[in-house]
């Protein structure tokens, strides 16, 4: 029932029916109640907590709904083109680890993409907690992600399949308008103009997400605007480009109308803008849809006159527009009931897109498919979803036949990829002459106007500090491939800036090294072993035998700019460690490691694992299993692996997906008779979960049975830390 909490009426938490396994629920209180409100303390700290352990995630409810429509399987192969945060990235990485194969690893894979490279580190450290190998995270333009099914001196080259991602998630850069009750700011600051400035992007990155979705695959277009301009009107320019190779898809049968109440497509809307062109603007401040000069899912408007001042809209002619139409014109909008009403030197900048459908074309479309969800219907943001499937090859833009076809026709039948061949040199070079730069008047590319309001306004996955997707090339031309020279401010940026490493195969000497010394047999995957570099890498990584296939052999050219993949396995130790191998084995890709080591492993019972639960020093004295003891310090100093089994899990908790039969702890066995925990206090938070599950009694031992030592004691402790050559907290 409802509470008073404060001077608030809160509804209580309630279940979301549309939310697969029923695994959502939604507060009733928002996050600055749960920070401020003194009554709500442990509700915070719970939520901080298993937040942090990757037991639970909070987003907004309506941000769920992409991924539960995309409808992955665990062998999948997803590619999500605007995922930072990372919100939506997690959750499709939680349904691709659900499934593995017989060596532990999971036999999809998920590619989350980002094109401001310091979000892209953020999505990292989201995605960190859930402890996954499937994950690859890189940063490009969204409309420039490469395609690896074709490798550049391939060109020419006919190809069998188009596409290599079984699944899309493209989450576009919008203008957050339907985030207006949880950001305030957008009652005063809202304008035409941000859907405007942003539909070619939104168009260019969504045409560079259908080219890469397999045949046969699905792809998801969202925001969290309310924009038709930057919603159906994309949907129908993408409808219309591919000439019948994709097509909307019913959403009904995935999430039931009785389970989440939704509003449907609209099929006509009103254009306005906001009528301020007679003021001179600055040249970098512009479209869009000029920074694609040579993007391959660039737009052929041709280039507009010099922008004049259009005629106003007769007096007689406001008495014949409808009463919302008249309301926007007189408070200052300029409305264009067509794309034939917009001056030619407009053209530009209106694109005939941005115009509803005729009827026919409209009917035909079946834009109803798509779904908007309005605040006031569920207690939600406002979001837009719309569920596309490609079911035939792009068309060539040469192609006679599919310059013929009903780009909204129906398909029936097999869904396989047919053959398609790739464009030449000289048709790109003539695709890129039909497809000019959108110029401004002083012969400047148009780009993106993106205010630091405006970004902190959007606050979602779908933020504007993406926009850079179409600012932040030069005349057109890709960041990574020829960025601006940056002036002496930008420099010291590092925003956009990534390791300049790529990721190569391990070396085989050090490979040696680490097999020797940890036991792995022969049948150990070698080859999925890679580090950011070839002379005494820092860190050793494990990536999946699906990543090694499908990303890593086919990026022979080093197209992907990576900024992480796989889970790292292995650490370089400090030069103090005293170890007789030189890495140490790491917390987070230790259960991939388990299966296969044969030395430096001791298999003790599961309630002996929380003496280990506070990070710090434990001595062999506070351990109560006398075998366990023994083993333990019978090891010479260095890296070793605690494993616990776990034969009779707790009743209460024997059918939870997170429940495992294993649990893992990396610890440091130094000099004398003590170890450390080699894992921070989100993974031991982690276990002291599972072993709940296990049914384990996880309450802290005796002050005798582990000491965490700090103070003089700890100055007393003989250097052999792997990090620092001292013992101590590793966190």
């Amino acid at each position: 029932r409802k509470k008073m909490i404060g001077d608030r009426l809160v509804e209580p938490c309630r279940l979301l029916k549309w939310f697969p396994g029923r695994r959502a629920y939604q507060l009733g209180a928002d996050r600055v109640m749960i920070r401020k409100e003194a009554s709500l303390e442990a509700l915070k700290n719970w939520l901080l907590a298993h937040t942090e352990s990757g037991a639970i995630t909070r987003q907004e409810a309506v941000s769920m709904l992409p991924p539960i429509v995309l409808q992955v399987e665990p062998n999948h192969k997803v590619l999500d083109m605007c995922a930072a945060p990372g919100s939506k990235t997690s959750q499709i990485l939680e349904v691709i680890q659900s499934s593995t194969d017989s060596s532990g690893e999971p036999t999809g894979l998920i590619v989350a993409n980002d094109s401001d490279t310091q979000r892209a580190y953020m999505l990292c450290h989201q995605c960190k907690r859930l402890n996954s190998p499937a994950l690859m995270v890189v940063t490009h333009l969204g409309q420039y992600l490469p395609d690896l099914t074709q490798a550049p001196h391939q060109k020419g080259v006919t190809r069998t399949v188009e596409g290599m991602f079984d699944r899309v998630l493209c989450d576009v850069p919008c203008s957050g308008d339907g985030t207006l009750r949880k950001q305030a700011g957008i009652w005063s600051s809202w304008s035409s103009d941000s859907g405007i400035s942003l539909h070619p992007l939104q168009v260019q990155i969504a045409m560079r997400g259908v080219r890469l979705t397999a045949v046969g695959g699905l792809m998801v277009y969202s925001t969290c605007s309310l924009n038709p301009i930057e919603d159906e009107a994309v949907i129908a320019t993408i409808l219309e480009r591919c000439r019948g190779a994709v097509e909307l898809v019913d959403i009904d049968g995935v999430i039931p109308r009785e389970h989440l109440k939704r509003r449907a497509g609209k099929s006509t809307w009103h254009f306005f803008e906001e009528g301020r062109h007679g003021k001179k603007k600055s040249n970098k401040k512009r479209n869009a849809g000029g920074s694609a000069k040579n993007s391959p899912e660039s737009d052929p408007t041709p280039a507009p006159e010099a922008e004049k001042e259009p005629t106003p809209v007769p007096e007689t002619a406001k008495e014949d527009l409808p009463p919302v139409v008249a309301a926007a014109v007189a408070a200052g909008l300029r409305y264009y009931p067509s794309f034939d009403d917009v001056p030619a030197n407009f053209h530009g900048r209106v694109r005939q897109g941005m115009f509803p459908p005729t009827e026919e074309k409209a009917k035909l479309m079946h834009l109803e498919r798509c779904i908007r969800c309005v605040p006031h219907d569920e207690d939600t943001g406002g979001f837009f979803v719309a569920l596309l499937r490609k079911v035939r090859p792009m068309p060539h833009p040469n192609d006679a036949d599919a310059s013929t076809r009903q780009f909204f026709a129906p398909t029936h039948g097999t869904l396989a990829a047919k053959n398609c061949t790739v464009e030449t040199p000289e048709e790109v070079k003539s695709e890129a002459a039909e497809g000019k730069v959108k110029m401004d008047v002083a012969g400047e590319p148009n780009e993106v106007k993106v205010t630091k309001d405006e970004t902190a306004e959007v606050g979602g996955d779908s933020s504007l500090s993406a926009a850079a997707d179409g600012a932040a090339t030069k005349r057109g031309r890709p960041a990574e491939v020829e960025p601006e020279k940056p002036n002496k401010k930008e420099r010291k940026d590092h925003r956009n800036s990534v390791l300049d490493e790529y990721y190569r195969p391990l070396k085989t000497d050090i490979w040696v090294e680490i097999k020797d010394y940890y036991g792995l047999p022969d049948h150990f995957p070698q080859k999925q072993l890679y580090s950011r570099s070839t002379e005494n890498p820092k860190t050793v990584t494990l990536v999946t035998s699906t990543i090694l296939r499908e990303i890593m052999e086919k990026d022979t050219n080093n197209q992907l700019k990576i900024v992480s993949t796989g889970l790292k396995v292995f650490e370089r130790n400090s030069p103090k460690a005293g170890a007789a191998c030189h890495y140490r084995i790491l917390q987070e890709g230790a259960h991939l490691l388990e299966p296969y080591i044969t030395k430096r492993k001791i298999i003790v019972p599961p309630e002996e694992l929380r003496h280990f639960l506070d990070a710090g020093i434990v001595y062999f004295s506070t351990l109560t299993n006398e075998t366990f003891r023994q083993s333990l310090s019978a090891m010479e100093i260095g890296a070793v692996m605690l494993v616990a089994k776990c034969d009779k899990p707790n009743e209460a908790n024997a059918n939870s997906t997170r429940a495992r039969s294993k649990l893992v702890i990396i610890v440091w066995r130094g000099r004398g008779e003590k170890c450390n925990t080699l894992c921070s206090k989100d993974s031991l938070h982690a276990v002291e979960e599972e072993l709940k599950m296990m049914g384990c009694d996880v309450r802290p031992a005796s002050t005798t049975s582990a000491a965490v030592v700090t103070g003089e004691a700890s100055s007393a402790c003989e250097a052999s830390h792997p990090l620092t050559g001292k013992e101590g907290d590793t966190t």
